[in-house]
C-alpha cells in the first residue's frame, strides 16, 4: 500500500518539531549546570598595593546634556515655542493688541521686568513758599525751587517766566492759635499768591505747609541699581538691558503702566506696576490737596 505526499506531510513537520523541541530541552540543562558551576565558586577580587586603600566607583559623566534649538515652526521664523518653552503673551490696552515675548530674553528672567514701582506721590508745586525777610512795608518772600538747591528773596510782583507765574500778592499775617492755656497765643505765618500766566488763576502759598498740585508722579527703582527716580507721565529711564516708559500714572489706586523695550528686540512689553506694601512704607506719600484759590482781596492779606 503506497503513502501519498500529503499524508506523509504531516507527519515530517510534527517529526521535526520533536526534533526542534528535543534540542531546546538539552541545550537548557546543559546552560543549567553551567550557570550552577559559576554560582558555587568563589569570585576574588585582587588588588594591587598602590590601588588597595581606594575604593572603585563608577565613572560619573559630568557632561550636562544640551537640548537642541527648537526649529523653526510653520507660524513664522520667531514661532519656536513648544510645550515647556510657552511665550509670554501681553495685552496693549492703548492700542488693543497682543505682543507675544521669550520667556528668557538676554539673560532677564520671566519673573524680572527690570523696573520697581516704590509708590505713586503727588508733585509738589513748582515753588514753595518757606517765610519772610525784611522789616513791616518792605518784607520779601523766601521761596524755594523744586529740585534746585538754594534760596530766592522777591518781592511782590517778581515775574518768574521760565514758570510762568508772578507774584502778585505778598503779605505776612498775625492770628489767634487755639490753646488750653488761658492767655491768647498768636502765630505769624506768610502768605504768597501767584497768578498763573496762561490760565490768570491765582494759588495761595502758606509757609506753614508744602502745596502739592494733583499731578501723579512715580516713584521708581532700577533692579540694576542706583537711587529712586521721581518720573512723570511720558518721562523714560535706561537701563543696560531695556528703556522703560512711563506710560501712565494713577495715583489712587497706586498704579503705573510700564513699556519696555528691550535692547535687540523689536517688539515692546507692557506691564502694569503695583507697589509693594514694604515699599510704600518706605516712601512718605503726602496728603493730596487742590492747590488753594483765594477770593479774598488784597486787603484781607493783614499785617501785623
Amino acid at each position: 500500500m503506497s503513502i501519498s505526499s500529503k499524508e506523509l506531510a504531516p507527519k515530517i513537520w510534527l517529526i521535526l518539531a520533536g526534533g526542534v523541541v528535543a534540542i531546546s530541552c538539552t541545550w537548557c540543562v546543559q546552560q543549567e549546570v553551567t550557570i550552577r558551576r559559576i554560582r558555587s565558586q568563589t569570585v576574588g577580587l585582587h588588588l594591587k598595593a598602590a590601588d588597595a586603600d581606594q575604593v572603585l566607583r563608577p565613572p560619573i559623566n559630568l557632561a550636562t546634556p544640551v537640548w537642541a534649538a527648537p526649529s523653526i515652526q510653520s507660524a513664522g521664523r520667531g514661532w519656536v515655542y513648544e510645550l515647556f518653552s510657552p511665550p509670554i503673551i501681553h495685552y496693549n490696552a492703548r492700542e488693543h493688541t497682543y505682543t507675544v515675548m521669550d520667556p528668557v530674553i538676554l539673560g532677564v528672567e520671566k519673573s524680572a521686568f527690570g523696573l520697581e514701582l516704590l509708590a505713586v506721590k503727588p508733585e509738589l508745586y513748582p515753588l514753595q513758599l518757606v517765610g519772610y525777610v525784611g522789616q513791616k512795608d518792605d518784607y520779601r518772600a523766601t521761596l524755594t525751587r523744586s529740585r534746585e538747591p538754594g534760596v530766592l528773596f522777591v518781592r511782590a510782583g517778581h515775574h518768574f517766566a521760565d514758570l510762568g507765574l508772578t507774584l502778585t500778592r505778598f503779605a505776612v499775617r498775625k492770628f489767634l492759635v487755639e490753646t488750653n492755656e488761658t492767655w491768647p497765643v498768636y502765630d505769624i505765618a506768610a502768605f504768597a499768591v501767584f497768578t498763573e500766566d496762561q490760565t490768570g488763576l491765582a494759588v495761595e502759598l502758606d509757609s506753614r505747609r508744602p502745596l502739592y498740585t494733583q499731578t501723579p508722579l512715580a516713584v521708581v527703582l532700577l533692579s540694576a541699581g542706583g537711587p529712586p527716580h521721581e518720573l512723570h507721565r511720558d518721562d523714560s529711564l535706561a537701563d543696560a538691558v531695556a528703556t522703560y516708559l512711563i506710560e501712565s500714572v494713577q495715583l489712587t489706586p497706586p498704579e503705573v503702566r510700564v513699556v519696555r523695550q528691550i535692547v535687540g528686540f523689536p517688539q515692546a512689553e507692557t506691564r502694569l506696576l503695583h507697589p509693594r506694601i514694604d515699599a510704600i512704607a518706605s516712601v512718605v506719600v503726602p496728603r493730596v490737596t487742590a492747590p488753594h484759590r483765594p477770593e479774598q482781596s488784597a486787603h484781607d492779606l493783614v499785617t501785623p
